[in-house]
C-alpha cells in the first residue's frame, strides 16, 4: 500500500513539473497579456525594462510587435526553474532574443552591472517573502527618475475565508497566488520601501466578484 502511495506521489510530482507552466499560462495569460500591454504602452522608446517574475514570458511575448516597434529591451528574472526554461524556449520560438532575455535568479540576489530605465512586477510583488525588500533592491537597480510599474490584484472587502483559502490554491493549481492583498497592505509596502505612488490605473474587476479589482500602480 505504501509502495503504491509513494509511486502515485512520484508520478504526480513528475507530471506537475511538466504541466505547471502550461497551467500557469492557461489560467492567467489572458489577463496578464493586457497588463503587459498597458505597461508597454506607457514606456518610452528604447528603454531597458527589468521584468521581476517574468514567468513563462507568454504574456510579454504576445506584445512582441510593440516591443519591436518601440525598440524596448527586457531582462526577465524568475526564481522558478520550470518557468524560466519554458520562457527561454518561448523567446527563441518567437525570435525575440534581441529584445528579451531571461535568467534563473531571485530578485534579492540580483546585482547587474548596469542600471535599468524601469522595472515591472506583473502580479509578482505581493507573493514575495519580502515585498519591501524586493522594492528596495529594484530601486537600487534603476537609473535616476526610473519608474517601477506594479500590476496587482486588490481585494476591496475584507474576507477571512479568502485569507484562509487563497494560499491553498497553490496545492490545487500549482500556481502560487500568495496571500490576499488589501489596498492598505499594498500602500504600506510602498511607503516602507521609501517610494510613493505617482499614478494608479484601473484595469477592471473580476468576473467572479466586483470586490476584486485589478490595478496598475506607477511608483517612484
Amino acid at each position: 500500500m505504501i509502495g503504491w502511495l509513494l509511486a502515485a506521489v512520484g508520478m504526480y510530482m513528475l507530471m506537475a513539473k511538466w504541466i505547471r507552466p502550461w497551467i500557469y499560462d492557461v489560467m492567467i495569460v489572458d489577463m496578464t497579456r493586457v497588463w503587459y500591454q498597458t505597461v508597454i504602452n506607457l514606456l518610452d522608446r528604447n528603454v531597458h525594462l527589468l521584468d521581476v517574475g517574468i514567468g513563462t514570458g507568454t504574456a510579454l511575448l504576445l506584445n512582441k510587435s510593440v516591443l519591436k516597434a518601440k525598440n524596448i529591451k527586457v531582462t526577465g528574472i524568475d526564481y522558478d526553474k520550470d518557468y524560466v526554461e519554458l520562457c527561454d524556449k518561448n523567446i527563441k520560438k518567437e525570435s525575440m532574443s534581441k529584445n528579451v532575455g531571461v535568467s534563473l535568479m531571485s530578485v534579492y540576489d540580483y546585482n547587474p552591472d548596469h542600471k535599468f530605465d524601469a522595472a515591472y512586477f506583473s502580479g509578482s510583488l505581493m507573493i514575495m517573502p519580502d515585498p519591501v525588500g524586493a522594492l528596495k533592491q529594484v530601486k537600487k537597480m534603476l537609473k535616476d527618475n526610473g519608474l517601477i510599474y506594479i500590476t496587482q490584484t486588490i481585494e476591496t472587502n475584507k474576507s477571512p475565508m479568502l485569507e484562509l483559502t487563497k494560499p491553498l490554491l497553490k496545492f490545487i493549481t500549482t500556481i502560487d497566488f500568495g496571500n490576499v492583498t488589501y489596498q492598505n497592505d499594498f500602500e504600506s509596502s510602498i511607503q516602507q520601501a521609501g517610494l510613493k505612488i505617482k499614478r494608479c490605473i484601473s484595469l477592471g474587476t473580476s468576473k467572479m466578484t466586483t470586490s476584486r479589482s485589478f490595478k496598475l500602480f506607477v511608483v517612484q
